[in-house]
């Protein structure tokens, strides 16, 4: 019974926990050998200035002029500090079907880190053969402090919805235990079931303060928390508790119930017995 308290506890506290590294890790072993080759070569020929060159590895409708000139731009930028680490941070699929054929968009998420400056450059490859979008986006500091969870720098409404991150999972806990060491002849395992579920979901966005409701959602445990990527924005998300708000409120009557369904079977066994000794 002690596992299976524990189990519960850990599902109601962090049901939906991502760790950055680990990410990292899996996308290392999933993202498919060509796809991220194909992006590791598109990067260095811009470095490297060889825009043009660069340009052939676009879908053709995508080798213009213009596009080399953009590229060009792009190059600027990554020659703008000594490249000391380049880190792939997010990676995404999106497969689609139409009538005659199927395709794949892979999305390539690289941070560079140039001397103190840094860089992200998103890389979009269609079916793994050709590159059909690259951007290049400056940043002031790396993902890693952009997206930190942190009070620090937050406005003062961060705090109410991190109380209640804390609270209601605290709160179901507590229903838990009060509903485990209750008396119950019936439906005690429904309700126990009732109690670590969440119903709804309020999710924050940790960096940008986006808040996002959602009332036909269901999800075991009360809280969650994860990232999209290594270094993504952390997303805060708290259920309602409703199992545990109706057992608290109508925890004396269903005790009540029992109670009186226990007493009627005493009586009955009693009659009985009288009846057998007349």
């Amino acid at each position: 019974m002690g596992k299976i308290i524990g189990i519960i506890f850990v599902c109601l506290l962090m049901p939906g926990c991502s760790d950055g590294k680990l990410n990292n890790e899996i996308f290392k072993k999933c993202v498919p050998q060509e796809t991220e080759k194909l992006a590791i070569q598109c990067l260095r020929l811009i470095k490297s200035k060889k825009t043009k060159k660069a340009s052939n590895l676009f879908v053709h409708q995508y080798r213009t002029p213009k596009t080399i000139e953009a590229l060009n731009k792009i190059s600027t930028l990554m020659n703008s500090g000594t490249l000391k680490s380049q880190k792939l941070v997010n990676w995404n699929v999106v497969n689609w079907t139409t009538k005659n054929s199927f395709s794949k968009k892979t999305i390539l998420e690289y941070q560079q880190d140039l001397s103190g400056k840094w860089l992200l450059l998103t890389i979009t490859i269609l079916d793994d053969k050709f590159i059909a979008k690259f951007n290049a986006l400056p940043l002031n500091k790396p993902l890693q402090e952009i997206n930190a969870f942190t009070l620090s720098h937050k406005p003062v409404y961060y705090i109410p919805f991190l109380l209640l991150y804390i609270f209601v999972p605290l709160f179901s806990i507590f229903t838990l235990i009060v509903c485990f060491t209750t008396k119950l002849k019936k439906r005690k395992w429904l309700w126990i079931i009732f109690i670590i579920f969440g119903v709804g979901k309020y999710a924050m966005n940790w960096t940008s303060g986006q808040i996002f409701f959602s009332l036909l959602h269901f999800q075991l445990g009360t809280v969650g928390i994860f990232r999209q990527g290594a270094c993504g924005p952390w997303i805060v998300s708290t259920s309602i508790p409703l199992g545990a708000i109706l057992f608290g409120v109508f925890k004396n009557r269903i005790t009540k119930s029992s109670g009186i369904s226990a007493s009627m079977d005493i009586s009955d066994e009693q009659t009985n017995t009288d009846n057998v000794s007349g």
